[in-house]
């Protein structure tokens, strides 16, 4: 994208862009101001420039609004704002989360910013009720067969679900481990001796203290039943805890709002699938968000 020639590039009347999360996203500790993943963005607010498109879409992570305290954010609405000055549009943005905006049971709270030729006010999609469950959407037929489609979990990981008091194949729900670690990390920076380490039930690494489990909110931030955890492209993925297994690409494509069914993934592989569905836009809250813009 950032080495595309502009002039050659075709005009559309509709443009989406989904940049890259990571300069602003909060599970990023080494954000810099100079990151070229922010180039993108620039990018797409000069295509607008050029080839002026009827109406465009962008969608990013709350942490744009936030990132560099405001900084970031501020200079891009006061860009937009002289953009659409400068050319006739009328620009708004909106957080919208599946689990609120879409009937879709994961939790993905984003930033839309939506613009459109002329003075039309932009529209949202209302709020609409959540009929389903998150672990409703996986299929218990699906065996888990590590040495072939990575739905196997990492020993670390184990650990840290016996960490928390969580038990594979017994405790209903989906966790995501980064942001769960983050939130409540199973390590400890007390050391302990090798004897202690050694004499200690069910310890599993030298020179680490053993944690309490976890209270029953920390459970219930951790282990969800109802509306899953954000997906991210990031290792290892969401882990359906009583199933013992990792989730498939179709789950991950029926969470991100796609009728599995109708994704063709041609040289695509499970493992890719997955990290795709991360990286991507909720197919249900665009579908919604499209559908209020594009209204005359």
């Amino acid at each position: 994208m950032r080495e595309r020639e502009l002039e050659a590039t075709p005009a559309v009347d509709l443009y989406v862009c989904s940049s890259p999360c990571q300069p602003v996203s909060v599970l990023n500790h080494k954000k810099r101001g100079d990151d070229p993943r922010r180039e993108p963005l620039q990018v797409a607010l000069a295509y607008i420039r050029e080839k002026r498109p009827k109406y465009w879409l962008f969608e990013n992570v709350l942490g744009l609004t936030r990132v560099d305290k405001g900084r970031v954010w501020r200079a891009l609405c006061t860009e937009l704002d002289a953009l659409s000055a400068e050319l006739g549009y009328r620009w708004g943005y909106q957080m919208l989360d599946p689990c609120k905006h879409a009937d879709s049971p994961q939790s993905r709270p984003r930033v839309y910013i939506c613009g459109r030729l002329g003075t039309a006010r932009i529209a949202w999609p209302h709020e609409v009720p959540l009929t389903r469950r998150c672990v409703d959407l996986l299929d218990p037929d699906v065996a888990r067969e590590p040495a072939s489609d990575g739905l196997d979990l990492a020993p670390c990981y184990r650990r840290h679900l016996h960490t928390w008091g969580i038990a594979p194949g017994v405790d209903e729900g989906i966790v995501e481990f980064c942001a769960s670690s983050r939130a409540h990390s199973p390590y400890t920076s007390k050391k302990r001796t090798a004897e202690e380490s050694t004499a200690a039930e069910g310890s599993t690494t030298e020179g680490s203290e053993s944690k309490p489990p976890l209270t029953p909110t920390q459970r219930a931030h951790v282990l969800k039943t109802d509306i899953a955890p954000c997906m991210i492209r990031h290792d290892p993925g969401l882990y359906a805890v009583h199933l013992d297994r990792m989730l498939t690409a179709a789950e991950c494509l029926a969470l991100q709002g796609f009728a599995p069914e109708t994704v063709e993934t041609p040289q695509v592989t499970p493992l890719q699938m997955r990290m795709l569905c991360g990286n991507a836009m909720h197919c249900g809250v665009l579908a919604r968000v499209l559908e209020c813009l594009l209204a005359e």
